[in-house]
């Protein structure tokens, strides 16, 4: 028996899913960490294709760190026609950016760039003035005929992930065309509020659409209480008591809290005997807490999204042979979804409840699951100022997700339901709901302008006056992603990923060298001209030469939308064919095994 079928037999209500999902309904399915929600695609597509529900099937996940966990760990040879879209470059024979493998994974951004006719292979091309509009026609038809399945949607259908009202419109201006579409969807969860599901649920009922929604835990579960009403209008909740994912995952939960001037010193107690993951809110103390472990513990590796491809690609090695043996991974939020550590100790900064679950999600995964069950699990919460130790988050969520900690003491981490004197953090999620009430935001502009916009033949020329009317920083995200390329600078190369570079955000790239004095800036100028790297290609591969942007620093904005921004990138001279551009950075802006200093 394969891996994927002894999961599928091993867990129960990933079969249900695949039964409603055959009858032709829309399906809502909430599980703990770990169910194997990620692997239901591999089935969705056979069951698809075989039912003439869809052609293919197109998986979104709300980072490019789980894009590049799910096709390297999951997807890659496990199905015959697989590609990925993401800002990475994971290998370009895979890179499927117009969605025509079958089976596809890419980020939430490049998703809702190409449902919105703006294909992100030709991005530049479309905003920067080159007389396309791309092919948007075929990446559309790809959309229509999948199967759209949303994992981790609790990172983008609340206001956890960071979106705004303006992000949620667009998001659910999204769902309103594939509905209309009649796509076969599939919303996947550990961590939404009710108030969220039931919101999503009526959402996609409201036009006669067959809705379920597959939960794994009991009836007496708060999360069901709240969801029961639901049955009178039509949805049907279907309930799923696991005894066998029960008893492998009973797990002796112990949480403690800890002050921050102590974390190093609890890390110390550990780093020699088994693995231990620390997560810190801001890379400036995740840099810290691993400067000092790194002299004190054995094996230490750093993780965080400033590192370079390449820096990247060796810590991700690292923290592979400290999770089969002994050591420490220092990392920043970026590590919460879909990357497996399988230890049984982690020490994190506070955050939301549903950030934590994620977190502590990371543990007891594979071979020391049964560690876990028999001997427990630690989770140290890192207790101190908020506004310094969790300042990405809302302060008040943060503050009553570790109230409720407090009061509660023993929490159950994985299992939906509680268990003995462990209360689920489900209890804590119905406790604390979003600040965003999804139901106001049909009344944002944003949302009634994009589902015309979606509805309509109109262009994304037009996309782009509204974007500039109403200045939208980005369509998914308050960033803006930019490569910046880290010297010595080869003339040529035979792919990107033999380049080394970091995808940073450019607004806060930006407002960084514009209060930098011009001996502290990061990147490379000439005449106050940021200098950029062009990619053109060759027989041989891809040719590497130089050019200006078009405004001088101090003419720039300090906040870009997304026009604004691929404008700013563009050239000062016409290059009639480009495989992509990149900022410069400095030798000194770059410290090897750190990451980039902005």
């Amino acid at each position: 028996m394969s891996d994927l079928e002894s999961i599928f037999k091993l867990n129960l209500a990933l079969s249900y899913v695949l039964e409603e999902f055959e009858n032709g309904g829309k399906v809502i399915f909430i599980a703990p960490t770990s169910y194997g929600k990620t692997l239901l695609s591999l089935k969705l597509i056979r069951i698809a294709q075989e039912n003439s529900l869809s052609w293919g099937l197109i998986h979104v996940a709300p980072y490019r760190a789980l894009v590049r966990e799910i096709f390297n760990q999951k997807f890659r040879g496990m199905y015959p026609n697989v590609g990925y879209q993401s800002h990475d470059d994971l290998g370009i024979e895979d890179k499927s950016p117009y969605f025509l493998r079958d089976l596809v994974v890419t980020t939430l951004d490049s998703f809702i760039y190409n449902l919105f006719k703006i294909p992100v292979t030709e991005m530049s091309k479309i905003i920067g003035g080159k007389g396309t509009l791309g092919h948007f026609y075929a990446v559309l038809a790809s959309i229509n005929t999948s199967t759209i399945v949303f994992d981790e949607a609790h990172m983008y259908l609340s206001d956890v992930g960071g979106l705004e009202s303006e992000s949620l419109a667009l998001l659910l201006a999204s769902l309103d065309y594939l509905i209309a579409m009649d796509n076969p969807l599939v919303i996947e969860t550990a961590t939404l509020n009710t108030k969220v599901i039931t919101y999503i649920a009526e959402f996609l009922a409201r036009t006669g659409n067959k809705v379920s929604i597959v939960y794994v835990g009991s009836e007496s579960n708060p999360q069901v209480r709240n969801l029961r009403r639901l049955r009178n209008e039509g949805v049907l909740l279907r309930t799923v008591v696991d005894n066998d994912f029960i008893s492998r995952n009973s797990i002796k939960w112990r949480t403690e809290f800890i002050r921050s001037e102590d974390v190093v010193k609890k890390a110390t107690e550990y780093c020699f005997s088994e693995p231990v993951l620390i997560i810190r809110n801001t890379v400036k103390n995740a840099i810290e807490t691993y400067l000092k472990l790194r002299e004190v513990c054995s094996k230490a590796v750093l993780i965080h999204g400033l590192l370079s491809n390449k820096d990247r690609e060796n810590a991700f090695k690292e923290l592979s042979n400290i999770v089969s043996n002994v050591g420490v991974i220092v990392s920043t939020q970026v590590i919460e979804a879909g990357v497996d550590i399988d230890g049984k100790i982690i020490i994190t900064d506070p955050a939301p409840i549903e950030n934590l679950v994620q977190r502590v999600g990371r543990l007891c995964r594979r071979k020391r699951l049964s560690e876990c069950v028999e001997e427990g699990a630690q989770v140290y919460i890192v207790e101190g100022d908020i506004s310094e130790l969790a300042p990405m988050y809302n302060t008040e969520r943060v503050i009553k997700t570790i109230d409720y900690v407090r009061m509660f003491k023993d929490i159950e981490w994985r299992l939906l339901d509680g268990r003995d004197s462990l209360k689920s953090f489900t209890n804590i999620i119905e406790d604390i709901p979003p600040q965003l009430d999804l139901s106001q935001v049909p009344q944002v502009i944003t949302y009634e302008l994009m589902k015309r916009y979606l509805g309509s033949d109109v262009r994304s020329d037009i996309l782009m006056e509204i974007i500039k009317r109403y200045n939208l920083t980005n369509l998914i995200r308050s960033s803006i992603l930019v490569n910046v390329l880290i010297p010595p600078i080869p003339s040529s190369v035979k792919e990107v990923k033999d380049l080394e570079y970091v995808s940073v955000d450019l607004n806060r790239l930006i407002l960084r060298e514009k209060d930098s004095e011009v001996s502290e800036r990061c990147l490379e100028y000439e005449d106050d001209y940021a200098k950029l790297i062009i990619l053109t290609p060759s027989e041989e591969g891809l040719v590497l030469s130089s050019d200006l942007v078009r405004k001088k620093l101090n003419e720039v904005k300090k906040e870009f939308n997304l026009v604004t921004a691929l404008e700013y990138l563009l050239p000062k001279k016409e290059v009639s064919s480009s495989y992509g551009t990149f900022l410069l950075a400095n030798e000194k802006c770059y410290e090897r095994g750190l990451g980039l200093r902005i």
